[in-house]
């Protein structure tokens, strides 16, 4: 797991890694998998609809049919897939099995290859890597399993953390089905089209990722320097760990209280900087392990 994407050591492989992953997630190309998300969203809903005691494995369902659909370009109907059991199999079994995530890396790629060399693979991040990209095919399984693997478990567990805020918070819950209503219309389902009017809804998102970040002490970094900050000395090659969880204390006052107002203007629209204040729960660019907060 060692060479997983998002444990590499900056290099040439984690230049390889972050080429091939930049083909695919750019701000600019994301607007083609809007049709992904909004199928498997509906399927998402009528699996809620038909069974709702089971929905946290509805969730987690959801997470790795859309995480293996944007990957690969597979797209998956039954709950039992061999490839979503897989995937499931390296997350319970975590850096222990070394075989599985060899065989996760492997499996789903080679029959993406397949497709591709028929002409039958949908538009997907291999599918990019196979027509755009010039590296290693090592390089592209490893890439594409780290997507696949690190997307599942966090979108499910950021979704599940929606609903305990949801039922913690009822008054958040009816103001943003008003919004919803009003905007949208009862019994209307909404699409990527009504995001700019849904302000409300992108506050509660993003009070979603503050409130509870899924992964509260990020990924490990190492600094390439040795530095000084705020007094402290850092020699290089420190192992730095950042505290997502203190950072959120530190910002606010009443860290603990879910409020979607922290992102909207008093006239209720979002704020400019909003986006940019909840970036830092996805992560640190190699340039922030020079800088760390201690």
């Amino acid at each position: 797991m060692n060479r997983m994407s998002g444990l590499l050591p900056y290099g040439n492989e984690w230049k390889t890694h972050r080429k091939i992953l930049h083909a695919s997630l750019r701000h600019d190309v994301v607007d083609r998998y809007y049709d992904l998300h909004l199928r498997n969203a509906c399927k998402l809903l009528e699996n809620m609809r038909r069974d709702s005691i089971n929905w946290r494995e509805h969730f987690d369902f959801y997470a790795s049919v859309t995480s293996l659909e944007f990957t690969y370009g597979r797209v998956v109907d039954r709950e039992d897939d061999p490839l979503i059991t897989l995937a499931n199999s390296q997350i319970e079994a975590g850096p222990r099995s070394k075989d599985i995530m060899k065989t996760v890396a492997e499996i789903p790629y080679s029959i993406a290859k397949k497709q591709m060399q028929s002409n039958l693979l949908q538009p997907s991040l291999v599918a990019d890597i196979m027509t755009h990209s010039d590296v290693e095919e090592s390089d592209g399984k490893l890439a594409s399993s780290s997507i696949f693997l690190t997307a599942s478990g966090s979108t499910s567990s950021t979704l599940k953390v929606l609903v305990l805020a949801m039922v913690l918070n009822p008054d958040v819950q009816a103001k943003v089905h008003a919004e919803l209503d009003t905007v949208v219309g009862k019994g209307v389902l909404p699409t990527f089209e009504y995001k700019e009017r849904l302000p409300y809804l992108q506050a509660i998102l993003y009070e979603v990722l503050r409130w509870k970040p899924v992964i509260p002490l990020g990924a490990p970094h190492a600094t390439t320097a040795s530095d000084t900050f705020e007094g402290y000395y850092i020699p290089k090659g420190c192992i730095v760990i950042f505290n997502a969880w203190a950072m959120r204390t530190s910002e606010h006052s009443d860290p603990e209280k879910f409020d979607p107002s922290r992102y909207l203007t008093p006239d209720g629209n979002l704020k400019p900087e909003a986006k940019q204040s909840v970036s830092k729960y996805f992560g640190f660019g190699r340039s922030d392990a020079l800088r760390p907060s201690i």
